[in-house]
């Protein structure tokens, strides 16, 4: 693409990738969105939900027995018992696609997700050795999650020290999956928040 710098969007894990590669690389991010999550390390029993937390999900997919899967409808019907929400069951069935041989996999290496929850990153280091990255940015929270606690000194420390530009947006009514629950709001609020951007 040879862009010399761009805005970072990521949700969740993606949001954790956006905000490792803004204090990694500074000056090629010219602003970062990250939603609902922060720069804090979340231990498994933080978010147990099975229908919304990353653990739940990948143990959910993991436990659809794909050899079962006729079409997408027969997946969602099937998902949906562990999933309830059909936002979010929807999204998550994203990532599921045809094989070569005629049957259904899935897109990411589901093993390697679940392998490696909460190993992603370490932000303690990041913050040890003094990075940060000041341009702006937006966090967005949803209203009914608990990955962005701006009553936890922990969070609010991380988020301050690493994005010192930083602003927190609040969807009410929305859980962890914001784009998928509160798909306009979410737009309206990221738009607003980039419409400042040079």
């Amino acid at each position: 693409l040879n862009l010399e710098e761009a805005l970072f969007l990521g949700h969740s894990l993606g949001g954790r990738a956006a905000m490792a590669a803004a204090l990694l690389f500074p000056s090629r991010v010219k602003a970062l969105i990250a939603s609902d999550i922060a720069p804090v390390q979340y231990t498994e029993d933080d978010h147990a939900d099975p229908g919304t937390s990353l653990r739940g999900i990948t143990d959910s997919m993991a436990a659809l027995d794909l050899s079962l899967i006729n079409t997408r409808k027969d997946a969602m019907e099937r998902l949906a018992v562990r999933i309830p929400n059909p936002a979010i069951c929807g999204f998550v069935l994203m990532n599921l696609e045809k094989s070569k041989d005629g049957g259904w996999q899935w897109k990411c290496n589901l093993e390697v997700l679940r392998r490696s929850l909460n190993k992603w990153d370490n932000f303690a280091t990041m913050i040890d050795h003094g990075s940060s990255y000041s341009g702006p940015t937006l966090f967005v929270k949803g209203g009914r999650s608990a990955y962005i606690q701006p009553e936890n000194a922990q969070h609010m420390d991380a988020i301050q020290t690493l994005f010192p530009g930083y602003e927190i947006e609040t969807i009410k009514d929305a859980g962890h999956w914001i784009h998928a629950e509160k798909p306009k709001e979410f737009v309206q609020v990221a738009e607003s928040f980039l419409n400042k951007i040079d």
